[in-house]
């Protein structure tokens, strides 16, 4: 059974022996494209949370991304 591919705009998610990465896809000077390698998907979640993409950093709310209640209550959120 072949490896999973996930395509979304220019964002490719491809996984390899059950670990997930992510690729950018990018056009060269020819036109052709090509997949340019960002990293690890669990990385590039930590790194996009830890730097406020979600609006809310993981230290202010005290939980991870598996569902469940908030640490904080919103009424002690910054912001």
């Amino acid at each position: 059974m072949g490896n999973k591919v996930f395509t979304f705009g220019d964002i490719r998610i491809r996984e390899v022996k059950g670990k997930y990465y992510v690729y950018v896809i990018e056009k060269n000077k020819d036109g052709q494209r090509t997949d340019c390698y960002v990293g690890p998907l669990d990385k590039v979640i930590e790194f996009y949370v830890s730097s406020g993409g979600l609006g809310v950093s993981l230290e202010w709310t005290g939980r991870d991304l598996n569902p469940g209640p908030l640490g904080c209550q919103p009424s002690t959120l910054p912001g």
